[in-house]
């Protein structure tokens, strides 16, 4: 299911930063599918079987995350093994979410890369458009963080509890 969205030309527009139709069959049937290994991970009492449903919901990150965990596809998440993800985090990954090495992610913190139009007519419709994240190698992000379309986070860059980090565009 994966590879089969990946190469249409609705995913291409969206994790390129055009505006896209997030309402558009294919994309939630993505979500949807996320969102059901998102509960069956957070409900999962066993931890063997919990790393096997991260392996597939994020084919492209090997982190270590704790229950509860969210997010919209997966398959934008890029991150090793030394990344921390601390639990109720919600990542929004309509555009990659490129995380570095020895990563702490706090608790109940929120990355999001997408926004909704400003045009009533235009956000009732579903458009929407999908910037990249970065996070930077040895960076840490408090409790409760949130990380705004096209946020750039440094290498060694700590952020405090609440902050939010919006793009430098």
């Amino acid at each position: 299911m994966h590879n089969s969205i990946t190469t249409t030309p609705l995913w291409q527009d969206m994790v390129k930063g055009r505006w896209y139709q997030t309402n558009a069959k294919p994309l939630r049937r993505a979500r949807q599918s996320a969102k059901a290994m998102c509960v069956a991970f957070n409900s999962c009492p066993d931890s063997q079987q919990r790393a096997a449903l991260l392996r597939t919901l994020l084919p492209n990150a090997d982190a270590i995350i704790s229950p509860s965990f969210f997010c919209d596809y997966g398959m934008n998440i890029f991150a090793d093994d030394t990344v921390r993800i601390d639990k109720n985090v919600v990542i929004l990954d309509a555009a990659p979410v490129t995380i570095g090495t020895s990563v702490v992610i706090g608790q109940g913190c929120v990355i999001a890369t997408l926004q909704h139009h400003n045009d009533p007519t235009q956000r009732l419709r579903g458009m929407q458009q999908a910037f990249p994240i970065c996070i930077g190698n040895n960076a840490r992000l408090g409790q409760n963080v949130t990380l705004l379309p096209g946020a750039i986070v440094p290498d060694n860059a700590v952020v405090p509890d609440y902050h939010v980090v919006s793009s430098a565009q």
